[in-house]
């Protein structure tokens, strides 16, 4: 079984050789990352040494933000692109990793362990999960907590269908596109807790601020967001 393995391989590797999603150089299975980057690419990518505190919309809590890498990078802007579009769905792991060495290396890990904070992926709404067929943050926190040992609790859900916010130029636009596009499964499960938004990226920052006010009102003691990438 392993030979006709080895040989199924070896003949899809020839007919249809696996390339490199960021720069499109040609891979093999044996020098690449995850099997969709190659090294090169992978080793451009510097991870932030530091976390970001994020001032707060209007009358709203500041957020502390941990983003690994920084979005200006042309390779982590295509990955995420696939990662989130073309469901390059093995791309997960390797970023779960990236955001985990952030933490540690930022030193929130310590902090987000020894307060217990709980991972909530930010959720799509029924109607673009459906028409895409996964949610990249659902999968982004279930990596997350096969490192790291945290709990995932899905308490947010979208009641509301938005426009995509990279649709969205202006700032103002974009946090009256989400305002109220979040409820909660149910208030029992947030109020006293700790929770960590999870998400892949971090521009304007209004669907993650809305998901913490959501969390905060109902009574969530922290709240922290941790992304791929921040632009």
């Amino acid at each position: 079984m392993n030979r006709l393995r080895a040989i199924y391989d070896f003949l899809l590797d020839t007919l249809f050789p696996p390339l490199c999603i960021s720069c499109r150089a040609q891979l093999s299975r044996e020098k690449s990352f995850s099997g969709v980057l190659c090294f090169d690419c992978f080793s451009s990518l510097e991870i932030n040494a530091g976390f970001f505190r994020i001032a707060a919309h209007g009358k709203g809590n500041p957020l502390i933000l941990g983003a690994a890498l920084n979005y200006q990078s042309e390779t982590a802007r295509n990955l995420i692109h696939s990662f989130k579009y073309e469901g390059y769905y093995s791309l997960s792991k390797p970023f779960a990793n990236l955001i985990m060495r952030h933490l540690r290396l930022s030193g929130l890990w310590n902090f987000v362990k020894k307060e217990k904070f709980v991972l909530v992926p930010v959720p799509l709404h029924r109607s673009r999960l459906k028409y895409r067929g996964y949610n990249q943050s659902e999968i982004l926190a279930k990596d997350i907590r096969i490192l790291s040992g945290l709990e995932i609790c899905d308490v947010l859900v979208r009641k509301k269908k938005t426009k995509e916010q990279a649709e969205i130029k202006d700032k103002n636009d974009r946090l009256k596109n989400v305002r109220g596009c979040f409820v909660l499964r149910g208030k029992e499960v947030v109020a006293g807790k700790n929770f960590m938004i999870v998400d892949d990226v971090f521009t304007s920052g209004a669907t993650i601020m809305e998901a913490a006010r959501i969390l905060y009102k109902n009574g969530a003691k922290k709240v922290i967001a941790v992304t791929v990438a921040k632009a």
